[in-house]
């Protein structure tokens, strides 16, 4: 499915333009969410949705693209199986997972933001899932991505330092 960057947003996010009734005065707006939908969803809840690979053709350069170039936008499932893919042991990058996948699908590239959103959200899950007393073993082992100097690994809920403690673990 094809999509130009306006459209994709819109799908995206969910934004809606609105406009006086004279169309001077535009602004961006989430429109009304039910009481259900404002309900703070787990992480879990946010990496089962159900979403769509989307293939937007970049209408300006972006992120190292070129317009005309193809973005794939993946999905946090596809995300999450490819961190339980990486083998024991073993660690990949975020950029190295945007390029593998961005090949599989026949794309330029992999839309950067949302790939670390779907990143951080597999993390989120995982440790959702340790609180509620599953294994370690059990969980998408996202530390075999994120390190403990990441950016995002301050913004989990948890010691950056047991991701360090993950790796030397999965090391021996």
């Amino acid at each position: 499915m094809l999509m130009t960057e306006k459209s994709l947003i819109r799908k995206l996010y969910g934004l809606r333009v609105f406009t006086d009734s004279t169309c001077q005065d535009a602004h961006i707006g989430l429109g009304t969410q039910t009481e259900e939908a404002m309900a703070k969803a787990t992480a879990r809840e946010k990496l089962a949705r159900k979403k769509s690979i989307k293939k937007v053709v970049m209408d300006k350069a972006w992120a190292g693209m070129q317009p005309g170039q193809t973005m794939l936008v993946a999905t946090p499932l596809i995300v999450d199986a490819y961190i339980r893919d990486i083998p024991h042991g073993e660690t990949r990058t975020i950029p190295d997972m945007r390029d593998e996948l961005a090949a599989r699908e026949g794309c330029t590239g992999t839309c950067p933001m949302s790939t670390s959103i779907f990143v951080r959200m597999v993390a989120e899950a995982a440790l959702e899932d340790i609180a509620d007393g599953k294994q370690v073993s059990e969980v998408s082992p996202f530390w075999r991505m994120i390190t403990s100097q990441d950016k995002m690994s301050k913004k989990l809920n948890i010691d950056p330092a047991w991701i360090d403690e993950q790796r030397q673990l999965e090391a021996r």
